[in-house]
């Protein structure tokens, strides 16, 4: 039976797949989420704060629910449940190295140790962009962005209707809409 996986560990199961399968460093994978808007800076041996320039590589990403996806809870005959929630990865690439490096991301979700690693804890890659690019101001330095969409769908059976606290469902239906409750 698969455990029931979270936003947080989504995240850190890919941004992991991502440092360990390339040359970038931890500290250049970042979630947009905390750090976005013009005031992107780098932090070099942990005091000096620097802004990235052109020949920087570094990465946000978002990880985004997918409303137009596959979201629903489904009830086995033995009362276990298979939940689905679809998400989008969306992966945002800096620095004139960014179109390269784009091709490196999407080499890294093909590889079948990092599919079946991504498997064994809930997470299916469903495709992967072909990418964009555009240029973006940072710091008001002009900067060369590629664009990656990882779209994935997380899936975990539950024997216990307590493993989907997050969600709002009516248990004696046959096939169940998620709702995500606001929390």
């Amino acid at each position: 039976m698969m455990k029931a996986i979270n936003y947080e560990d989504i995240i850190k199961l890919l941004r992991t797949s991502i440092i360990d399968n390339s040359n970038i460093t931890a500290s250049k994978v970042l979630n947009a989420l905390s750090v976005r808007g013009t005031d992107l800076s780098q932090i070099i041996n942990n005091t000096k704060v620097y802004s990235y320039s052109a020949k920087d590589v570094f990465l946000l990403f978002e990880l985004l629910k997918n409303d137009s996806g596959n979201n629903f809870v489904t009830k086995k005959d033995d009362n276990s449940m298979i939940v689905v929630s679809s998400y989008k990865f969306h992966l945002m690439i800096y620095g004139n190295g960014s179109d390269d490096f784009s091709q490196i991301i999407k080499s890294i979700f093909h590889q079948s140790s990092v599919l079946n690693n991504l498997r064994d804890n809930g997470i299916h890659i469903l495709n992967i962009s072909s990418g964009e690019s555009i240029n973006e101001f940072v710091n008001n330095t002009l900067l060369l962005r590629n664009d990656l969409m990882i779209n994935l769908e997380t899936i975990y059976e539950s024997k216990n209707k307590h493993d989907a606290e997050y969600f709002d469902i009516d248990y004696n239906a046959e096939n169940i809409m998620l709702n995500v409750k606001n929390i």
